[in-house]
């Protein structure tokens, strides 16, 4: 990312980062969407490199359970700060986002 810094993406929405600005409230609610489930299936991906099978099985059982606060206690039981792991995922996404708007840009601008 030459032209768009640290600084930049923190600070910025996912929207400014990859100048899709313009679009209209229904196409940013779209790309939302699709930005929230990429950003939860790597949470979820990082979650499951921390535990075994059996975790894994208890952590499918809670959730298909609906049951919220028993997910944030299995969490905290194992060690697991759901927190930290989706800030990180989000940033990078919004990294990775920027990079390749930009990378479109000028590519743009070379032809």
């Amino acid at each position: 990312m030459s032209n768009i810094g640290l600084e930049d993406v923190l600070q910025k929405s996912l929207f400014e980062v990859s100048e899709l600005e313009g679009l209209s409230e229904e196409e940013k609610a779209d790309v939302f969407q699709k930005a929230y489930e990429t950003v939860m299936n790597r949470v979820m991906l990082r979650v499951a490199d921390q535990l075994d099978e059996q975790g894994l099985d208890k952590l499918k059982e809670l959730i298909n359970a609906g049951d919220a606060k028993a997910v944030q206690a299995f969490f905290e039981e194992n060690g697991i700060d759901i927190d930290q792991i989706a800030t990180t995922e989000s940033l990078a996404y919004k990294v990775e986002m920027a990079s390749i708007s930009e990378t479109l840009r000028g590519q743009h601008q070379s032809n």
